[in-house]
């Protein structure tokens, strides 16, 4: 019987959810992402001996996934370089146990650099019409000479209103309802706190 261990080539395909109204293309309705679309896995031949193997018995590592304590068993294939065991099968009709380890030859990332140059693309024109639908924004970008496409929005709204949240709704970037809310229950509460000090007070 042969051993024979397989690493992993993982090939990443991106795509860029750019969170356009299918009403209205033109508006946005949150921040473009890029994000993995696909992944695939090749996992080619990376060592082979006759025999069974022997595992080393000094560690083992636990699968982050498992509630009931799975683990891998490892082992050596150099004097420095210790892989993990992740599955294993045996292939009868060619009397080889064959062992597919944790070990990453290769990442390609096929097609990222095209979608980041689409996702920056997206994002100025995300930054440009959030800013131009909040009139503070506008006025920050103007008296600070700062072009609305290449500012973070995110990122000016913490300066212009360091003490709310944002949301965006209709196309717009607008203080987040919740905070609406409580700041019209916090007027209301001052207002039933000052009556009741003034009727004390007659």
């Amino acid at each position: 019987m042969q051993t024979v261990l397989f690493g992993k080539i993982i090939n990443n395909d991106y795509r860029v959810n750019s969170h356009r109204d299918p009403v209205d293309e033109t508006r946005f309705l949150a921040k473009p992402e890029m994000n993995i679309r696909k992944t695939t896995l090749e996992t080619p031949e990376i060592l082979r001996f006759d025999g069974e193997p022997y595992y080393n018995n000094s560690s083992k590592k636990y699968a982050t996934w498992s509630f009931f304590g799975s683990e891998y068993e490892c082992l050596n294939i150099s004097e420095d370089e210790t892989v993990y065991i992740e599955n294993r099968i045996f292939r009868a009709d060619l009397n080889e146990l064959h062992l597919f380890t944790d070990k990453i030859l290769e990442v390609n990332e096929n097609n990222k650099e095209e979608k980041e140059l689409l996702l920056e693309s997206e994002l100025r024109a995300f930054n440009e019409q959030m800013i131009e639908s909040n009139e503070d924004l506008k006025r920050y970008c103007n008296i600070h000479h700062l072009f609305y496409d290449i500012t973070d929005c995110e990122e000016l709204w913490k300066i212009v209103f360091p003490d709310k949240e944002f949301e965006y709704k209709d196309g717009k970037m607008i203080i987040k309802e919740t905070n609406c809310i409580l700041s019209k229950g916090l007027a209301l509460s001052n207002y039933a706190v000052s009556n009741a000090i003034a009727t004390i007070n007659k």
